[in-house]
């Protein structure tokens, strides 16, 4: 677990703090969240907080599939450009030999 996936915790928690150097922390032990699956100091609504999860998950998921079809986009793009390439040289090597 990164520190981005425990803030989804810290920010719905009553504990929270905010530092102006290191952002949200924990009010308990003025540091930054180090738990690894949950805080077992937790305040707060942990439905809430499941669901957040789920939802950062899913952005996750899209973002990585997004990704994937710009990059496959972007070989298409590069396919296409070299073929119009190899015949433009073809045409042209065509005309010089005539």
């Amino acid at each position: 677990m990164d520190r981005q996936d425990r803030l989804i915790y810290c920010q719905r928690c009553d504990h929270k703090k905010f530092d102006s150097n290191r952002g949200v922390i924990c009010g308990l032990t003025n540091d930054i969240a180090k738990f690894n699956i949950t805080c077992k100091d937790f305040a707060g609504n942990e439905k809430e907080v499941l669901k957040a999860i789920d939802d950062e998950e899913m952005r996750k998921v899209q973002l990585e599939e997004l990704q994937a079809y710009i990059e496959a986009d972007e070989k298409i793009s590069v396919w296409s450009i070299l073929k119009i390439i190899i015949a433009i040289i073809g045409a042209i090597l065509g005309f010089l030999s005539l």
